[in-house]
């Protein structure tokens, strides 16, 4: 995937990542979308309990995935599971190591319940 163009920034201990330029990406029901400028999104939120395995910090290889990610649960594009494995591939296309993915994946899967709002 192309770099993503956004401001990096601390809101009070929080990450926060602000798009300066559009995304387009297809979504895990196979749709075009656009994430426009201006969108918010906190990139890969890691719990604490993950962070010997994966580092909390924005990486490039992880943050369009992780933007995309964030967008595809706050809209329920798809299915939740169709959004994990689509994350998971783009973690992999876009350079993270395989064993981290599969790490993410796992914690997308376990953490993310609550965000999407039901069991798919």
């Amino acid at each position: 995937m192309d770099k993503v163009k956004c401001e990096i920034y601390d809101d009070n201990g929080k990450t926060v990542i602000r798009l300066t330029k559009s995304i387009i990406f297809v979504g895990n029901d196979g749709r075009k979308y656009i994430i426009p400028e201006g969108y918010v999104s906190d990139g890969a939120s890691v719990p604490r309990f993950f962070w010997r395995i994966l580092s909390p910090c924005i990486d490039g290889r992880t943050l369009p995935g992780s933007i995309i990610h964030d967008f595809e649960y706050k809209h329920k594009i798809g299915t939740r599971k169709g959004a994990d494995k689509d994350y998971y591939r783009r973690l992999v296309a876009d350079g993270y190591p395989r064993i981290k993915a599969a790490a993410t994946y796992i914690g997308v899967r376990i953490g993310g319940r609550k965000h999407w709002g039901d069991e798919k």
